[in-house]
């Protein structure tokens, strides 16, 4: 199931796709296209970020320290806001299943935050507040329930990286281990799908905003403690450059 979440009046509203059930709808090419469902989370505030666990559980997250599941596919939502960060803006999220979640706020020095629910969301804890007063952390992603990381714009030519190699803490990876960044480089903090992750070790992650050039994606093998930059066509600008990246194996994938 997809989810495409949206503002809406006095409640988000989440559009949820689904196998459709009537034959004749179907693309050009043979494959069926989504049928799709307005479905309608208690919250006043914006959707932004979706993490899809199976058919049944989903979690979103978004502004104002919010956070929503569902544990029978859309049905029904539960919906809440982490006490004590209710200024956030939760841009990213990872979930491994109706209990466990890591929630990344988004933003300039201490508005970049990391927390983590074990109990699907009765108690938080905050793993991470960021110290730089010019980090702005954009997106993040995981291996499995201990080895993740968390990516932050430029910051004096370089791009810091988190790590966590517990699931608990989260230690910044030192300059030398860190990618080089051309000037005004960032990432796009808009769903947290501007870093993709795969296997046990293997990283990608696009950028736009440079000053001049073109937007790249950088690649890691090693976990984080080493990068590779490939340019693409993609014009980079304080608005343009890659939003998402998504692999199907270890060698093809997309930017856009």
């Amino acid at each position: 199931m997809r989810l495409f979440p949206f503002a809406l009046g006095t409640v988000s509203s989440l559009v949820a796709a689904c196998s459709p059930s009537v034959p004749e709808y179907a693309s050009p090419a043979g494959m069926p296209l989504p049928v799709l469902t307005t479905q309608t989370v208690a919250t006043r505030q914006l959707l932004q970020a979706v993490s899809v666990v199976s058919d049944d559980v989903v979690w979103v997250s978004g502004h104002g320290g919010t956070w929503a599941r569902t544990e029978d596919g859309g049905t029904t939502w539960t919906a809440g806001v982490v006490r004590g960060a209710d200024s956030l803006q939760f841009r990213d999220l990872h979930a491994l299943d109706a209990k466990r979640i890591w929630l990344m706020s988004a933003g300039t020095g201490v508005a970049s935050q990391i927390w983590y629910s074990g109990d699907g969301g009765k108690n938080w804890t905050q793993q991470f507040r960021n110290g730089s007063s010019k980090a702005f952390y954009d997106c993040m992603g995981f291996w499995d329930e201990k080895h993740g990381i968390a990516l932050s714009d430029g910051v004096d030519g370089i791009f810091p990286v988190l790590a966590t190699r517990n699931g608990k803490s989260w230690i910044l990876l030192s300059e030398a281990a860190s990618p080089a960044a051309r000037p005004g480089e960032g990432s796009f903090a808009a769903s947290g799908t501007c870093l993709a992750t795969r296997g046990d070790q293997l990283a990608w992650f696009g950028t736009g905003a440079a000053v001049e050039g073109y937007a790249r994606v950088l690649r890691t093998t090693d976990e984080g403690r080493s990068w590779r930059s490939s340019d693409t066509p993609i014009a980079s600008s304080a608005s343009s450059g890659i939003a998402t990246v998504a692999f199907r194996d270890d060698l093809h994938g997309v930017a856009m």
